[in-house]
């Protein structure tokens, strides 16, 4: 098998089933997912999953200690409706083992829709035209449609069976590697409602102890030009609706299945009820009415590209990967139905199916500026989640909010504590989600009932955690930044850039409510009860805030002892001890100067307020040779960085490997799912990278081509209007498409866009 891609397409032209194949080929919603196994394969459970439908277990400790994290949490699969089993004159046909040419499976990007057609020489020779086509559908958050059609060149005997097959209980890890799944035992009740002689076959599943239950009801639809038998089958595997028919030459039979599923359970609030079986299947009967999918399925796909789509006149393959790397954002967040994003989505159970802090740092960026009301959606899972953070803060004596690490329904599931709850740095990662996200929208609405609330609590917590020196200074002690290659560090420079930027942020848009509207004004100082000395400590904060810089090297510290630190021994480090995390104890790596990922040029590239020029570029030459790129997260950040310091040849290396990383699986984990961060990444390196768009104070483009590039081309979403942006090595164009004049400096040079102009690059 061979994967190809072209400026639309991923496809292949063999027969793969490999994990890392059913990763690529999956589809999603943000809210239900299916893996792109093969329809006929046998090994075809645990290929589904549903966005907050988890299961809890106790955390034992061999050594506890107080405010550890209790519970841990990991996605649980949920019924598939994918597979199908052919007979063709009582022959079973199965792709590995059969006879097969012309074999080609199609992701089609533009509409998403996958599709594979092959041929299929029986052994009696009758060659059977086979094609297949699914969807998750992206107007429907519970829905799903699948389509089998076959068509012998000769009289035969078909029989089609569709099969909802049964999920097993628990998943399945990998060792001692934090980015797999965790395994649990017998975690899943399976209750059969209905007949399986019923042409509306429907199941239900239930985890044990976090009581959560899926329903999955399909209904099953059968075109052919001969009369048709049907009945229902159960084996252990699960149940399913079957099919036959005496084709005659020229016939063809289709059976269509379209899946639909429903949720309950505690995934936000305690109090939620759950709804009883029967209630369950009731709801999801009721979206099983839908008809048309597949034509609404593309008009929704061209609305997310009008406004998502970026060309590179690059070759089809690199055109092709980066379409897929933005399909896998859509595929993420289209529909989330209130629940977080998982750092898979919903492609796969890697990470547990946990939301991290890269929803906001690394996702959401593209999402506001090109599918604003997204953006939305996403910020107010961490709104309905604020509860849980300020219980969390209270648990450990602070106060305000303190976000989980690493969660499903808001409450912290990361054990290890000196890289998960000691990443103080998720509080200012949401905050600048928030701040970002009213900037670019100007939706008051949401900072009033939502937002300021974020960001008061946030900022709460880092007048909290930090404090004052003799000397007037603000430290912020015992952090771990985004590299967790050095832990439990004094003065992190990203997570006291970033804590700086959480109390402007809530000092700024209290003051532009209090400008705007009085009445909102006393309502949100009486219900968050802010006073006007609490926002005058938070402005000292951030004016004091310490940002470590080492004289003698000239390059500013990752944190106050990190430079004091030994290098790390690269040249004696062979290629098979990478990731390090995997090779070496945590306390081998902290000692040394040698980074998992992009850290303190993330400060740079979120708060480039506060460095020059020089610095950037001099900070980049110091500390991207230390980096291991261990992470996926890093080599957009590093491709950025390197962008703007002027760098293009190592940037489009950066981005060529961000681009890929899935694709090729770079780091060997794609198997598990796609990496949402970095797939969301590549429109930020394109964007934030090569065309220099900047917004935190202000909106800037100062474009920077790789040498090989000859166009970029992409639209933005700025407040109420909707740019087209056209980047060449000489010049870069901006055209008004709709909406009021928009402020931008571009090249340094301060423009209101009013129709279309063209600007000369620097």
């Amino acid at each position: 098998m061979t994967l190809h891609l072209n400026h639309w397409s991923l496809f292949d032209d063999g027969v793969d089933s490999s994990p890392h194949a059913r990763t690529l080929f999956a589809l999603g919603n943000g809210h239900l997912g299916l893996r792109g196994s093969l329809e006929e394969d046998a090994d075809i459970a645990d290929q589904a999953f549903v966005n907050g439908f988890y299961e809890t277990w106790p955390i034992t400790y061999p050594e506890g200690a107080y405010g550890l994290a209790h519970n841990g949490q990991t996605i649980q699969p949920v019924p598939n409706p994918t597979r199908f089993t052919l007979r063709v004159n009582g022959q079973s046909f199965d792709p590995h083992h059969a006879a097969v040419r012309d074999y080609s499976r199609t992701l089609d990007l533009r509409t998403g829709h996958l599709r594979r057609r092959l041929i299929w020489e029986t052994p009696d020779g009758i060659p059977v035209t086979i094609d297949s086509t699914r969807l998750v559908s992206a107007t429907h958050p519970g829905l799903a449609w699948m389509s089998y059609r076959v068509h012998p060149a000769r009289d035969a005997d078909v029989e089609i069976t569709h099969w909802l097959t049964l999920p097993h209980a628990g998943s399945i890890g990998d060792g001692d590697d934090p980015r797999c799944s965790t395994r649990l035992d017998d975690v899943l009740h399976v209750v059969r409602t209905g007949d399986p002689w019923d042409p509306a076959v429907e199941v239900v599943v239930r985890t044990a102890d976090s009581g959560i239950g899926v329903a999955c009801a399909v209904t099953h639809q059968v075109e052919c030009e001969t009369p048709v038998r049907a009945a229902g089958v159960e084996d252990v595997s699960g149940i399913g609706h079957r099919v036959t028919a005496r084709l005659r030459t020229g016939d063809g039979m289709t059976l269509t299945a379209l899946a639909s599923y429903s949720t309950d359970g505690p995934l936000l609030t305690d109090e939620s009820v759950p709804l009883s079986d029967e209630e369950l299947i009731g709801s999801a009967r009721a979206g099983l009415a839908n008809d048309g999918l597949s034509e609404a399925q593309k008009q929704a796909m061209a609305a997310w590209w009008d406004r998502a789509d970026i060309e590179v006149d690059v070759d089809g393959r690199s055109q092709g990967a980066i379409r897929w790397n933005l399909f896998q954002t859509f595929q993420a967040t289209a529909l989330l139905d209130g629940a977080g994003m998982p750092a898979k989505g919903v492609t796969g159970n890697g990470y547990d199916g946990h939301t991290f802090w890269d929803a906001e740092a690394m996702v959401l960026p593209m999402v506001v500026y090109t599918q604003s009301h997204l953006a939305r959606s996403m910020l107010s899972y961490r709104f309905a989640t604020l509860p849980r953070a300020r219980q969390r803060a209270a648990e450990l004596h602070h106060e305000g909010a303190l976000y989980p690490w690493r969660t499903i329904d808001g409450r912290e599931a990361s054990a290890f504590f000196e890289a998960g709850t000691a990443q103080y740095h998720i509080d200012a990662d949401i905050a600048y989600a928030v701040n970002r996200y009213v900037r670019a929208t100007s939706d008051m609405d949401y900072l009033r009932t939502e937002g300021i609330d974020i960001l008061v609590e946030t900022a709460r917590l880092w007048a909290c955690l930090g404090f004052f020196d003799s000397a007037g200074k603000f430290h912020i002690h015992g952090v771990t930044g985004p590299d967790e290659y050095s832990a439990l560090a004094d003065d992190n420079t990203y997570t006291n850039v970033m804590a700086a930027a959480n109390f402007d942020a809530a000092v700024h848009w209290l003051d532009q409510i209090r400008g705007s509207d009085e009445q909102s004004w006393a309502q949100t100082c009486e219900r968050l009860g802010v006073s006007d000395e609490e926002t005058a400590l938070w402005m000292r904060a951030s004016e004091s805030m310490t940002i470590v810089y080492d004289e003698s090297l000239g390059v500013h510290g990752q944190d106050a002892g990190f430079l004091t630190h030994k290098v790390w021994d690269f040249t004696s480090t062979p290629a098979e001890m990478y990731p390090l995390l995997l090779h070496y104890h945590p306390l081998t790596i902290y000692r040394h100067q040698v980074l998992k990922q992009a850290d303190l040029v993330l400060a740079l590239i979120n708060r480039p307020d506060l460095f020059s020029s020089e610095e950037m570029r001099v900070d980049f030459d110091y500390y991207d040779p230390l980096t291991t790129g261990d992470s996926t997260l890093s080599a957009s950040s590093q491709a950025i960085m390197a962008a703007r310091v002027g760098h293009l040849d190592l940037a489009g290396t950066y981005f060529r490997t961000s681009l890929f990383i899935d694709l090729d699986d770079i780091h060997g984990n794609a198997k598990d799912g796609v990496h949402v961060a970095n797939s969301a990444s590549v429109w930020t390196t394109l964007v934030m990278g090569f065309a220099g768009f900047s917004d935190y104070d202000g909106f800037r483009l100062d474009p920077h081509l790789p040498p090989a590039w000859r166009r970029l081309s992409f639209h933005i979403n700025l407040a109420d209007s909707f740019l087209h942006v056209v980047v060449t090595p000489d010049d870069t164009t901006i055209t008004l498409v709709s909406g009021p004049p928009v402020q931008l400096t571009v090249c340094g040079r301060e423009l209101t866009v009013t129709s279309q102009m063209t600007v000369m690059n620097n």
